[in-house]
């Protein structure tokens, strides 16, 4: 490895750490304080939103993660009470998620939180920033998934690999 792509990849090791890495853990707060994941976090709230119209195939699909994926976050969300499962009547194997009067509470304290955490950094970098930011990570966002690395879960999920004909270490 040549010396400026070792200074490159140090100066990416401590942006991920000094920013990224805080951004994710900012993020988190409001969830880990009810011992949930973000991700788990934004499921809640992907229910919320749809008043029992979702199953877990679907937060899948509309998520495009593995249905393994989702059935982690889904029983831990199920295990708090945070949402139940409503059995269909025609078919009794399709499952509705609710969310419950205390998830929703909680979507709403997370949900404040993170709101108020946005408008903090909005207030320190403004609109104009904040957009070019977020243009420069979807460009590299879609630079790794031109490479087939789309997102964290394609680097462990098999099937993706296949399809893409693509094997990761």
């Amino acid at each position: 490895m040549e010396a400026i792509e070792k200074e490159l990849q140090a100066k990416f090791v401590d942006t991920y750490l000094h920013t990224f890495k805080y951004l994710g853990d900012a993020m988190s707060v409001g969830a880990e304080e009810h011992q949930i994941s973000f991700e788990a976090y934004l499921l809640l709230h992907m229910i919320g939103e749809h008043d029992a119209q979702l199953t877990m195939a679907q937060i899948a699909d509309i998520r495009g993660v593995s249905r393994s994926a989702i059935a982690r976050q889904i029983n831990t969300l199920l295990k708090k009470k945070f949402i139940q499962q409503l059995v269909n009547f025609d078919d009794r194997r399709v499952r509705y998620l609710k969310i419950t009067s205390e998830g929703m509470a909680v979507d709403e304290n997370i949900t404040e939180r993170n709101d108020a955490e946005f408008t903090r950094w909005l207030n320190v970098f403004g609109v104009n920033e904040a957009k070019a930011a977020l243009g420069y990570v979807e460009n590299f966002n879609d630079r790794l998934s031109e490479m087939g690395l789309a997102g964290f879960d394609a680097l462990h999920d098999k099937r993706h690999s296949q399809r893409s004909g693509k094997t990761f270490a």
